[in-house]
């Protein structure tokens, strides 16, 4: 009976962290029988500190907010701290909002602050949401942002904490954490064949378009630590003239070659005649502003360039994954792409194995971002994408018809 009594009064919680927002539950997804999670957490009534959360880092309430837990004890850290939070959610802020200030718990060394979990909803790399503690000596001001000291599985992200919910799957993370693992050499890849030259070159036709390609980036170097690099870099230049690609849409500026690095013949020929846009663009942007006034007008430039400048296109950024990734993406659907089609044609870059991976969702969480609703809710993705940029005055119907039918011409 007394067990019983501890047990009740510890689900009732010793503690309060008092707030007024509500949860939207914006990327939910059904709760599987064979959930991993639903074996580690327990949601609280309200927060109380446990082994268990101070170790993740976050304590799921049954209201659906979130509580960041800091011990600084779990790190060796101590003095007087300010402590925020950077993550996913809020592109990495390093200790410059006072919304991501932790504050420190009466009779004790944790600090906490609590969140609806739409706040921190936007997922990194490997699905879900990540994040670490941003911690300023306020004595020295020294910085320190710890690894995350939990070895559950799915749980953590390279050295970053991954936040999961009772309704999460941890396998999901783990299988992510594996693919990001795969540096694959260049034995691994037949260069006469054409299946293994779009994967090692990651270039390939964007689905529902005749006049568009995707791929790497055709000169600058982004991973010297690879043997494919080279060879992708030259594979990428030669299909450029084997694709008969006319115009170049890039999504890093307009980067300047360095002493290992040479623009090709062909290509410059292409930026002599006025045919490359350079935009710099950027993967928060493209995964976490998809509904502003940023990206709108980065899709209406790239329209309008489409609308003046001979195809085919070549569109691409640094790895051709983010950046890349999503406008390919936002150009397929106008062109009339099924969502199917273009999940699957956004993960093929993982097969690259150059020690990235990216999940669909963080593809998912940029259209529902700019649809503003789940994308299992939409029933025309052509017509409601056309709609998202005609209503926000970047572009017009004929902008987008136009572009429409040169993007999908065979001639």
């Amino acid at each position: 009976m007394k067990n019983y009594l501890l047990i009740l009064f510890l689900i009732l919680g010793l503690t309060s962290c008092k707030t007024t927002a509500q949860t939207v539950n914006h990327t939910s997804e059904p709760v599987k029988k064979d959930n991993k999670v639903n074996k580690i957490l327990k949601e609280q009534e309200s927060f109380v500190p446990t082994d268990l959360n101070k170790e993740l880092g976050y304590q799921e309430l049954a209201n659906g907010n979130i509580v960041f837990v800091f011990s600084p004890e779990l790190y060796g850290i101590s003095g007087k701290l300010k402590v925020f939070i950077e993550g996913s959610f809020n592109g990495w802020l390093k200790g410059i909002d006072n919304k991501w200030l932790l504050s420190p718990v009466e009779n004790s060394n944790l600090q906490i602050l609590e969140l609806p979990y739409y706040d921190v909803a936007a997922p990194g790399n490997c699905g879900f949401p990540e994040f670490k503690f941003y911690i300023i000596h306020e004595d020295t001001l020294k910085v320190e942002e710890p690894a995350s000291k939990t070895n559950l599985p799915g749980f953590k992200a390279g050295s970053n904490h991954v936040l999961l919910r009772v309704q999460d799957n941890s396998e999901e993370v783990v299988s992510a954490q594996k693919a990001m693992q795969v540096k694959k050499p260049l034995s691994d890849f037949n260069i006469r064949n054409k299946k293994h030259i779009a994967i090692l070159s990651n270039v390939r036709q964007v689905p529902a378009t005749e006049m568009l390609w995707r791929g790497y980036h055709p000169y600058k170097i982004s991973r010297s630590d690879l043997d494919t690099e080279r060879t992708r870099i030259e594979l990428v230049k030669k299909l450029l003239k084997a694709n008969k690609i006319n115009s170049i849409i890039c999504l890093s500026g307009n980067e300047v070659p360095n002493k290992r690095e040479s623009i090709c013949e062909y290509q410059q020929e292409i930026i002599n005649a006025g045919n490359q846009l350079n935009l710099n663009s950027s993967y928060n942007t493209v995964y976490y502003r998809s509904a502003s006034k940023e990206f709108q007008e980065q899709i209406a430039k790239i329209v309008h360039f489409i609308n003046k400048a001979p195809a085919p296109f070549y569109v691409h950024c640094r790895l051709g994954s983010d950046r890349t990734g999503v406008v390919s993406a936002t150009l397929a659907a106008l062109c009339g792409a099924e969502w199917d089609e273009i999940l699957e044609d956004y993960q093929k870059t993982n097969e690259m194995g150059t020690g990235e991976y990216r999940s669909y969702r963080l593809l998912k969480y940029s259209f529902e971002r700019m649809l503003e609703k789940e994308i299992d809710n939409v029933e025309n993705l052509q017509q409601e994408v056309t709609d998202y940029f005609v209503k926000s005055g970047s572009l017009t119907q004929e902008d987008i018809d136009n572009a429409v039918k040169k993007l999908t011409s065979k001639d």
